[in-house]
């Protein structure tokens, strides 16, 4: 299932660098500007830049003190802050989890949910196994739709592929090693719930991408993940505290993300102000492999 997505995000990835190359395209065929144009330009800012503030100048006198050169400031590196504000609430949420497994009463919270649950109905549904992906999905197709994103294509598809590799490496180990058993019994692969990490990376890039067009695009997001994270419970395949865990964990891991994104345009060299980029990515992963190609445009 995790294979088909992947490459229905990749179509959707591929086809809107199509369209963001056409807009370039047409952008620069729309406004030509010709080489005598632009050598004036240049000129008269070459001009503009050494002020004449000698008098003799002025009044065809030789002078060595003709023109004021301004002074050039190199302006330093901007520091890394560490957005420790943002790993607040994963943070608490992935504490809540690891408590839980030794706190009795939030122990008999796990249990009395799911016997609760037990009561009322045995029926179990497979739409969770689709919903987790709706947020990752939706970072794309609405930036297809013409919906603007913050980030350009190449940004976000790394900061995806870092934040969903951090995710899928770092929820199998915790499964490995917390081994706890599923309220249905069927395997000791409980803790955290992989689902609801899955549906919260996407659901906190896509609240990252698209806050400042509307901020009802971001609570979609949580939503469909938060539902995702119930759906699971009312399965059976995971406890109260497993899914908190795993809502934790997909935040965690899309701020990852974000924070290597940075230390990715300074080792390629990546030019922010360039609309056109050097570099484009390409993430591939499916269920035995992960994989990230680079293409160069000299």
């Amino acid at each position: 299932m995790k294979t088909y997505f992947f490459l229905f995000i990749l179509i959707l990835s591929f086809t809107e660098m199509k369209a963001q190359e056409d807009s370039i395209h047409m952008e620069k065929n729309s406004n030509p500007v010709s080489k005598q144009e632009k050598k004036r330009t240049k000129e008269l800012k070459s001009f503009d830049s050494f002020p004449i503030t000698n008098k003799n100048y002025l009044k065809g006198k030789p002078t060595f003190d003709t023109f004021n050169y301004p002074s050039f400031q190199t302006s330093s590196p901007k520091q890394f802050k560490f957005p420790y504000k943002r790993l607040f609430i994963p943070a608490a949420l992935i504490s809540y989890g690891f408590i839980a497994r030794e706190n009795k009463a939030l122990l008999k919270l796990d249990h009395s949910t799911t016997n609760e649950i037990k009561e009322h109905t045995n029926r179990t549904f497979s739409i969770d196994d689709y919903l987790q992906f709706t947020p990752a999905a939706a970072v794309y197709s609405l930036n297809i739709c013409g919906v603007k994103s913050k980030h350009n294509f190449r940004d976000r598809a790394f900061v995806m592929f870092v934040s969903y590799a951090f995710m899928d490496i770092s929820v199998s180990k915790m499964k490995k090693a917390t081994k706890r058993l599923r309220p249905d019994g069927g395997s000791y692969s409980s803790f955290p719930s992989g689902h609801t990490a899955t549906a919260f990376t996407g659901a906190h890039i896509l609240f990252r991408e698209y806050k400042d067009e509307s901020i009802w695009i971001g609570i979609a997001g949580y939503t469909a993940a938060a539902t995702t994270g119930i759906m699971r419970v009312i399965n059976k395949k995971h406890w109260v505290s497993d899914v908190v865990t795993g809502a934790g964990m997909g935040i965690l891991s899309a701020e990852v993300g974000y924070m290597l994104l940075p230390v990715f345009h300074s080792v390629f060299g990546i030019d922010l102000n360039k609309n056109k980029s050097k570099y484009v990515m390409t993430p591939s992963i499916g269920s035995k492999y992960a994989r990230l190609s680079f293409t160069y445009n000299f």
